[in-house]
């Protein structure tokens, strides 16, 4: 007890001042509209600046692990294009089959475009969760770019822009419309199925309408399936958890486990094709 107040004496002269200024703040607070907003203006500043700070320095401790990802997918492209200078180079003796696989190639490739941005604000504990980017309509961001982690994953796609950001509906948002397939052999038309999320848990979504042919299994992979992507793209939605019959029994409802983390999002990529409002109009018009 002797000692608290031995502290307190010797640092009273302190404790006066800040509780003087309190009051004194206080006072010319509540003294004027004009500095009741002019103080809260002030303090919005300093925190937005402390939360820039914060946020600057969280994106320099997880560029490692952003290196590291970006490594392992230049890896993987390596790979991949090792596998087609194989078939180029078994092919060098018939150029005609050569040039055909050429043509086709870079038809497919040709009217895709791809545009890198940064998360500057995302949500995942919302029905209706959305991402905002940094880039926009002066940077090459158009509406209906499907949106990729580096590494693969599926994110969502573009739904408005500004001319310099872009807000992106991820999966886990209730309004989400998207297609999925099952990556094992048999026949495609029977393992496709629409995706939607249902709300709560943002690490799972579910996919339906999935034809009993299909006969899904617990960890089967489930990719994208739209006109977002190119058809060569593996676009990973994530894998099979569990399954069940749906009320008609004549389908499959899958829940998946995601492959995105939604709450650790920074650098994406957005890919963008030319054709996707030519071949969505057709589709709508057979719908009808």
């Amino acid at each position: 007890m002797y000692r608290l107040i031995e502290f307190i004496r010797r640092i009273y002269v302190v404790l006066l001042f800040v509780l003087i200024q309190t009051i004194a703040l206080s006072v010319y607070s509540s003294s004027t509209h004009y500095t009741r907003a002019k103080l809260i203006s002030r303090a919005m500043g300093v925190t937005g600046g402390v939360q820039g700070v914060i946020a600057d320095v969280d994106h320099y401790f997880g560029l490692n692990e952003q290196n590291e990802m970006l490594a392992r997918r230049v890896a993987e492209l390596e790979n991949q294009l090792d596998i087609y200078r194989q078939v180029i180079d078994t092919l060098q003796s018939n150029e005609a089959v050569k040039q055909s696989i050429t043509e086709a190639t870079a038809q497919q490739l040709q009217h895709y475009r791809y545009v890198t941005a940064r998360v500057v604000v995302s949500t995942i504990n919302r029905p209706h969760n959305y991402i905002t980017l940094d880039k926009g309509t002066a940077q090459g961001v158009e509406p209906n770019m499907g949106v990729i982690t580096p590494d693969g994953n599926m994110v969502g796609y573009v739904v408005e822009c500004s001319e310099s950001y872009a807000i992106v509906m991820p999966l886990i948002n209730v309004d989400f419309r998207g297609g999925g397939k099952l990556d094992i052999e048999g026949d495609s038309e029977n393992r496709i199925g629409s995706l939607s999320w249902d709300g709560k848990d943002a690490s799972r979504v579910t996919m339906s309408d999935l034809l009993e042919y299909a006969n899904p299994k617990a960890g089967d992979e489930v990719l994208g399936n739209s006109h977002y992507f190119p058809p060569m793209m593996r676009v990973n939605v994530g894998e099979v958890e569990s399954i069940s019959k749906s009320k008609n029994k004549n389908t499959y409802e899958v829940v998946l486990r995601l492959a995105t983390d939604f709450s650790d999002l920074d650098h994406l990529i957005l890919v963008y094709n030319e054709r996707y409002k030519e071949v969505t109009e057709l589709e709508g018009k057979m719908k009808k």
